[in-house]
């Protein structure tokens, strides 16, 4: 299970899809060949980057007990499951599989919702559903929805979550999390904010998309960053992110950049 104590990258893997939109299992595990020949801790499966919002209940259970099974024949990490939906029926069903299968982590979407009273139950209600720990996912822009620092204390005291996700893009909020609630889980989901976390703000984890291209380059930039020595190598890293970007989406980016190196048959995403 995963622990408020942990530390490392986490590459949020990213969903294949054949000419046909199908799920390329094939693809998907050689995509998990690329990222673990880099020395990091652990994955998640159908997060932002894997399209999670986008995949049925169906298709991301096939992907998580795929991640189990590799794991399985090959060596321990840590799996960190993305719920990818705002309703609490569809969120404990995939966490309780998760569980069933014997994954480490939940990674939570809160509701979209203006209440913060909302948030805090939807996330209570979750850890009553399950014995996995469960991850808060701060990421206005896709969810509509802001867990403000004073929710993140009252969800971490009520232990409904060890730790966030930090994706909001706003500096000065990255820094809150380990003052409201110190002993907690903070995880840097910005790729270009990777080293102002783990240097300056106390985070002790990322969970970086760009991983799905540069594993190696990912886990370098946290050592290094772990020692207050990342800032050059994050500037390198953000000269990629924007070149990714340069398609117009950070997911196509990746997924152009990954068939170009022959990892996937096919570049299609259903995120818009």
């Amino acid at each position: 299970m995963l622990q408020k104590t942990d530390s490392g990258v986490f590459i949020p893997i990213i969903t294949p899809f054949t000419i046909q939109d199908e799920v390329d299992l094939n693809s998907f595990e050689n995509q998990l060949d690329l990222i673990l020949s880099a020395p990091v801790k652990g994955i998640v499966v159908c997060g932002t980057t894997g399209e999670g919002l986008y995949l049925s209940e169906d298709e991301k259970k096939t992907l998580i007990q795929t991640v189990v099974d590799y794991r399985t024949r090959s060596y321990p990490f840590k799996i960190i499951v993305a719920t990818g939906t705002q309703k609490l029926d569809e969120a404990v069903s995939i966490a309780t599989f998760a569980e069933e299968v014997g994954c480490d982590a939940a990674l939570a979407y809160p509701p979209r919702t203006e209440s913060q009273d909302e948030i805090i139950l939807f996330y209570h209600s979750l850890a009553q559903a399950t014995t996995l720990p469960i991850l808060g996912y701060n990421i206005p822009r896709i969810t509509g929805s802001s867990i403000t620092p004073e929710t993140y204390q009252k969800m971490v005291n009520k232990k409904s979550v060890i730790g966030i996700k930090d994706s909001s893009r706003d500096e000065k909020l990255l820094f809150e999390w380990k003052k409201v609630a110190p002993d907690s889980l903070v995880i840097v989901g910005e790729d270009t904010f990777i080293s102002l976390g783990i240097e300056k703000a106390g985070a002790t984890a990322t969970i970086a998309g760009s991983g799905n291209l540069y594993p190696h380059d990912i886990d370098t930039l946290f050592q290094e960053s772990q020692k207050g020595n990342g800032s050059t190598l994050q500037l390198e890293l953000n000269e990629k992110v924007k070149k990714l970007l340069e398609t117009g989406s950070f997911i196509g980016g990746l997924k152009a950049a990954l068939k170009k190196k022959g990892m996937l048959v096919d570049d299609g995403r259903r995120v818009p």
